[in-house]
């Protein structure tokens, strides 16, 4: 039967450090009356206007002028190849 249990590996002792004879000053705590505090709800800040807004004119102006664009590439195309033809 095989040993499947690891090698134990030697470790060094551990280190004791003296403990001090004295404990070190405590800070004295003077505790005062806090001030009142008003809290207030946060309030949302407005939006600058967006310089990259679409409207709907200029979204209808872009594609009117892609569609002519298409027409005008299809016609071309159709009148180029009516030239070769004949």
């Amino acid at each position: 039967a095989r040993n499947y249990t690891p090698i134990p590996t030697p470790t060094p002792a551990p280190t004791v450090t003296p403990i001090s004879q004295f404990a070190p000053p405590t800070a004295q705590l003077i505790l005062t009356a806090p001030a009142t505090v008003t809290l207030s709800l946060p309030t949302p800040t407005s939006l600058a206007a967006n310089p990259a807004g679409l409207g709907i004119s200029s979204i209808t102006n872009a594609l009117g002028e892609g569609a002519l664009i298409a027409l005008l590439a299809i016609f071309s195309i159709g009148f180029i190849l009516r030239l070769r033809r004949e």
